[in-house]
């Protein structure tokens, strides 16, 4: 994960520091990065970065500590020289129980060409705010339907398909994210 600090110089003059990223506590041991020599114009700002590889690290909230040192010329106020921030470490991808077909109450996912086929999405976990897509295509693999939103919810997607051919089969594919891009798909055949 990239993190940005903005550094705000509020002197007249230019100012160069370092600026260090924890995460959790100021310590050593959790130590992100250290930029040196962060120049900021006078009554100006900078941006600067650290990547934190969060692999491994326990989900939930984590703050991230932003501290400047080492500020030249010296200042007269150090009180203003530490951010925090809380991040959610989000690792865990929704998982996707199950996947049905239907038209009103035929399940059998073998439907009449013409009809509007309805593609619900269950998520095992009752996890909220996903957002998810399917995408349909022929046993030869052609694209029918890409990456079509799911309806919010109770995810689903209605898909009409008049146009359609008796005897063709469909691969359904559908896949849910959650805010932090965790990813589960599952799908299932189709005949019409």
């Amino acid at each position: 994960m990239q993190i940005t600090a903005t550094i705000q110089n509020q002197g007249q003059t230019a100012a160069t520091g370092d600026v260090s990223f924890y995460y959790d506590v100021q310590d050593a041991g959790n130590l992100i990065a250290t930029n040196t020599g962060v120049s900021v114009v006078g009554s100006g700002g900078a941006n600067t970065v650290a990547n934190w590889d969060t692999t491994g690290l326990g989900e939930g909230t984590h703050p991230i500590i932003v501290v400047i040192s080492n500020v030249t010329p010296a200042e007269s106020n150090t009180t203003n020289n530490e951010a925090t921030k809380d991040f959610v470490i989000d690792n865990t991808p929704p998982i996707i129980s199950n996947v049905t077909s239907s038209v009103g109450g035929d399940t059998d996912n073998s439907y009449v060409v013409g009809s509007t086929v309805r593609i619900h999405v269950f998520e095992q976990n009752n996890e909220t705010g996903l957002t998810g897509t399917v995408t349909i295509t022929t046993d030869g693999g052609a694209p029918v339907v890409t990456d079509a939103p799911l309806l919010a919810g109770s995810y689903y997607y209605d898909w009409n398909t008049v146009g359609r051919s008796a005897g063709e089969v469909f691969f359904i594919e559908t896949t849910l994210r959650d805010v932090a891009g965790n990813e589960d798909s599952d799908g299932l055949p189709m005949t019409l």
